[in-house]
């Protein structure tokens, strides 16, 4: 319900942000236009910030969240909220929790794991309005409940 609360927040407010009150990992995503494919762009674009990420040193970076976000081997659950202005403006809120920012360095390791190469398919299910089945790249962090895949591109 956080997630949904606070893209309605967003609606009303015209413009993008992260709220700064919350305690989890926070995705957010825009679009103007057409619901069509709104799933797959906002995932898509966090997945591109994984160029932020210094895979050498294994360490964090602003710019990276939105990939980290969505890889995150701890992550236990993931709240979804989508709200539409009257000028048809698609909010995406993705909430994550536990956050993984602010995390010592151990724990990007251990959360963040190597490339694999391996693709598989899962389905992605954002509740009520879109389920998607993709062929994805995998990261090793992908394990237990969590299905944390990146869209290929």
């Amino acid at each position: 319900m956080a997630a949904q609360n606070w893209a309605q927040t967003l609606i009303s407010r015209g413009t993008a942000s992260i709220d700064p009150n919350t305690g989890y990992g926070t995705n957010v995503f825009t679009k103007i236009g057409a619901q069509t494919g709104l799933a797959q762009t906002s995932v898509v674009t966090w997945y591109t910030s994984v160029k932020h990420y210094d895979w050498a040193r294994r360490q964090l970076k602003v710019l990276a969240l939105p990939f980290i976000h969505l890889i995150w081997l701890s992550s236990n659950f993931v709240g979804v909220g989508l709200s539409r202005s009257p000028n048809a403006k698609f909010f995406v809120v993705v909430y994550f929790d536990p956050m993984p920012g602010n995390k010592p360095p151990s724990l990007l390791k251990e959360n963040v794991l190597p490339y694999t190469g391996t693709f598989k398919t899962c389905l992605l299910f954002f509740p009520s309005f879109f389920l998607v089945s993709r062929p994805v790249n995998v990261y090793s962090s992908l394990s237990r409940n969590s299905c944390n895949l990146l869209f290929t591109m």
